[in-house]
C-alpha cells in the first residue's frame, strides 16, 4: 500500500473549511421562496445552486430544511456567483457563494444546521 499523495493545485482562499453536503439541504430565499440546493457548508459560509443569480454584495435571508425536517433561517451576503449548466436539456443554473452575517439569531441557526448535518453524516 502506497501512501496517498498530497493534493496539488492552488491553495484555498477560504478562511474556513467547507463540508460538501451533496445537496442534502433544501433552501429558499425569503420572502420570494426561490428554490435552492445547498452544495457546501462551513462556519463562515455556504454555496448553493439555483436558477437565480445573486449579485455579490447583496444581503439575503435564507430558509434551509434538512432531511430531518429541521428548518433554520439565516442571513448571508453574496460573495460570488457563476453561471453553470445544470443537467439534461442544457438548463442553466447559478452557483453562488455566501458569507454568513454574524448575529445572535443567525449564529444560533447555523449551530442547529451544522449539528443536524453532523448527526446525518455520523449515521452513514
Amino acid at each position: 500500500m502506497q501512501p496517498s499523495r498530497p493534493k496539488t493545485g492552488p491553495p484555498s482562499r477560504r478562511r474556513f473549511p467547507r463540508l460538501e453536503v451533496l445537496e442534502m439541504v433544501d433552501g429558499a430565499i425569503m420572502p420570494s421562496a426561490v428554490a435552492l440546493k445547498m452544495i457546501e457548508l462551513g462556519v463562515g459560509g455556504f454555496s448553493v445552486r439555483s436558477v437565480t443569480p445573486f449579485p455579490p454584495g447583496a444581503r439575503h435571508q435564507f430558509r434551509f430544511t434538512t432531511g430531518h425536517n429541521e428548518e433554520v433561517t439565516i442571513d448571508a451576503t453574496a460573495v460570488h456567483c457563476r453561471l453553470v449548466q445544470a443537467g439534461p436539456g442544457n438548463h442553466m443554473a447559478y452557483v453562488s457563494g455566501f458569507e454568513f452575517v454574524s448575529d445572535a439569531r443567525s449564529d444560533a441557526a447555523l449551530a442547529v444546521l451544522i449539528d443536524t448535518l453532523a448527526s446525518v453524516f455520523s449515521l452513514e
